[in-house]
């Protein structure tokens, strides 16, 4: 009826000329699906927010086509590895979290926002940040973390743009099953580094919205789904 298939890469290969699209992967998955029309060919990327495509991709737009069809390959070959069993052992579990924002206040953010001097990029980042403070401040919305077990098989979904690690945690706290991890799920947080990351710094630390105690809060959250 469906596969899905997860993959820890951020998934751009150039941007910026105001357009939007599923990039690399998307068309992978389209061309998957074109293949198998009888089947829902699902992506989710992973915990990809220290992951891009590196070597592979230097932001020319001929490389795009030559990124997806590397994923398309990934992608049939991964399908070949399929063993079909019954459903037996289904279940859902939910935990919430509400990581603390950081040091910087709402009043500074909402003159950046404000100061239109700033690139709109930088504002409406800005903006979202406030957005997070504002919510933190409430208590509410809490972010979900969520993992559904299907007999062996834990399908595991996170916020943001979390680092690699956290998936790299989730395989290893779930001993003998296996862990397909999708992140994104609630963009509050922006980034999500680990705590040793905060002190070294760049550009993903820069813009993570919550403080490194967020490691903890997401950690314990996904030990008690995966336990």
């Amino acid at each position: 009826m469906a596969a899905c298939h997860y993959y820890a890469t951020h998934p751009m290969s150039y941007y910026g000329d105001g357009r939007v699209s599923s990039d690399f992967v998307g068309l992978a998955r389209k061309q998957r699906q074109k293949d198998e029309p009888g089947c829902l060919h699902v992506y989710f990327t992973g915990a990809a927010g220290n992951i891009a495509a590196g070597k592979y991709n230097d932001g020319a737009k001929e490389n795009r086509p030559v990124l997806t069809r590397r994923m398309y390959d990934a992608i049939v070959a991964a399908d070949k590895t399929l063993k079909p069993e019954p459903v037996g052992e289904v279940g859902l579990k939910t935990h919430e979290v509400l990581p603390p924002p950081r040091g910087v206040t709402p009043e500074q953010l909402q003159a950046q926002v404000a100061n239109k001097k700033n690139a709109v990029s930088v504002r409406n980042r800005t903006s979202y940040e406030l957005a997070y403070q504002r919510r933190a401040a409430k208590k509410a919305p809490p972010i979900v973390l969520s993992a559904l077990r299907v007999n062996d098989v834990t399908l595991l979904h996170l916020p943001a743009e979390a680092f690699v690690e956290y998936q790299l945690r989730a395989q290893g706290a779930g001993p003998g099953r296996f862990v397909a991890t999708a992140a994104y799920g609630d963009g509050g947080p922006w980034y999500i580094p680990t705590k040793e990351e905060y002190p070294h710094g760049g550009y993903e630390v820069t813009v993570a919205f919550c403080d490194p105690a967020v490691d903890d809060e997401l950690t314990g959250g996904m030990r008690k789904l995966l336990g």
